[in-house]
C-alpha cells in the first residue's frame, strides 16, 4: 500500500486481522476486502471509517457469495448451491450455526444430474471464490470455508430460517439413513435371509420411519426447498414399503379375525341347531317312552281283566260241576 502511495489510519491493521483470524482461506478474502478498502479511501488514507463502510471482511465476502451465487449457469445450479450450502451447515440449538464437513455421497442429490452437483461444488470451490474447500485425502468431504458466510451471509441467514424445523427434521433423516445404511450395506438393501439373517433383517428394518416421523418426512420429501440425497431418497422409500407391508401384514390379520369370528359364529350356529335337535329328539324320546309305557299299562290292565274274567268262568264251572240240582234251579 505505501508503495503506490497509501496508508493505513493506524489500529485498522489489527482490526482487519481480526476480522479474518481463524477464517481458513482467509488471503482471498483478505484481499477482496482490500480491494473493497481502496475503493473506499480517502486520498491517500485507508481509514477505518471506510473499512466500514465498505463492510469490512463480512462485507467482502457477501460481495463474493452474491457474485459467486449469482454467476452460476442456470436456475438449477443454484437450487442445488443453495442444498449444498444449506448441508454443510450445522443447525444450532440456542447456538450460532457452524460449518459441518460432508461426505461427497450425501452430496449426490436424488433427481439431479451428477454432472450439475459436480459443476457447482466446482464453482463453490474454485480459487477464485472458496466458498467452500473439499478435502480429498482419504474419503471426499466438502465444508464451508468461512463461518461467517454462515453467519453473516444475509442469503445463507435466509434460507437456514426460512423453514427451520424442516430443515431440523431433513437432518434428522440424514442421520438416520446413514444409520440404516450402516445396518444394511451401501446400497441400503436389505441383508439376505439365512439362518441368522431374519433377526439381522428384522433389526435393519428397525432404523426405518414409521407413523409420525414417516409422515414428516414425507412433507419434508414434498418441500420444494429441500432436495433428499440418493440415500435419503432409498432410505425414505424403504421406509414407505415397510409401512405398506405393515400395513398388509394388519389386512391379513384383521381378515383372519373376521374369518375366525364368522367361523365360531357358524359354529355357534350348528351348536343351537344341534343343541335343538337334540333337545327335540330327546323330547320325542321321552314322549315314545311315555306312550309304550301307556301302552304297555293298558295290555298289562287288559290282561288282569281278561285273567280275572277267565277266573270267574272257571270258577262257576266248577261250582256247577259240583251241584248240578241247584246250578238248574237256579238257572
Amino acid at each position: 500500500a505505501e508503495r503506490n502511495g497509501a496508508f493505513f489510519e493506524k489500529g485498522l491493521v489489527e482490526i482487519i486481522l481480526r476480522d479474518v483470524e481463524g477464517e481458513r482461506g482467509s488471503l482471498p478474502l483478505l484481499e477482496l476486502s482490500l480491494k473493497e478498502l481502496w475503493r473506499h479511501r480517502q486520498g491517500c488514507w485507508l481509514t477505518i471509517e471506510a473499512y466500514d463502510r465498505s463492510g469490512g471482511v463480512a462485507g467482502a465476502l457477501e460481495k463474493l457469495a452474491n457474485a459467486t451465487y449469482a454467476g452460476l449457469p442456470s436456475e438449477l445450479h443454484r437450487k442445488v448451491a443453495r442444498n449444498l450450502l444449506v448441508r454443510l451447515t450445522t443447525l444450532g440449538e440456542g447456538v450460532a450455526d457452524t460449518r459441518r464437513r460432508v461426505d461427497r455421497t450425501e452430496l449426490t442429490l436424488h433427481g439431479v444430474p451428477a454432472r450439475i452437483v459436480d459443476e457447482t461444488l466446482a464453482a463453490l470451490s474454485h480459487p477464485d471464490a472458496r466458498l467452500i474447500i473439499a478435502d480429498k485425502d482419504k474419503a471426499e468431504t466438502y465444508e464451508v470455508t468461512h463461518e461467517m458466510l454462515i453467519q453473516k451471509w444475509p442469503q445463507q441467514r435466509d434460507w437456514l430460517l426460512e423453514d427451520r424445523g424442516q430443515l431440523r427434521r431433513h437432518r434428522q433423516i440424514t442421520e438416520r439413513a446413514r444409520a440404516w445404511m450402516e445396518a444394511t450395506g451401501p446400497r441400503g438393501d436389505a441383508p439376505a435371509e439365512t439362518a441368522a439373517g431374519h433377526d439381522e433383517q428384522a433389526d435393519a428394518t428397525g432404523y426405518l420411519l414409521r407413523k409420525g416421523e414417516l409422515e414428516e418426512a414425507e412433507q419434508v420429501a414434498r418441500n420444494p426447498s429441500i432436495q433428499l440425497s440418493e440415500l435419503e431418497h432409498r432410505f425414505l422409500d424403504a421406509s414407505i414399503a415397510e409401512r405398506e407391508r405393515e400395513r398388509s401384514r394388519e389386512r391379513r390379520r384383521l381378515r383372519r379375525l373376521r374369518t375366525r369370528a364368522v367361523v365360531a359364529a357358524l359354529l355357534a350356529v350348528v351348536a343351537l341347531a344341534l343343541a335343538g335337535i337334540a333337545w327335540e329328539q330327546r323330547d320325542k324320546a321321552r314322549a315314545l317312552a311315555e306312550s309304550e309305557k301307556r301302552a304297555r299299562d293298558k295290555a298289562q290292565q287288559e290282561t288282569e281283566r281278561a285273567m280275572a274274567a277267565e277266573s270267574v268262568a272257571q270258577r262257576r264251572a266248577l261250582e256247577a260241576n259240583l251241584n248240578p240240582v241247584s246250578y238248574t234251579h237256579l238257572t
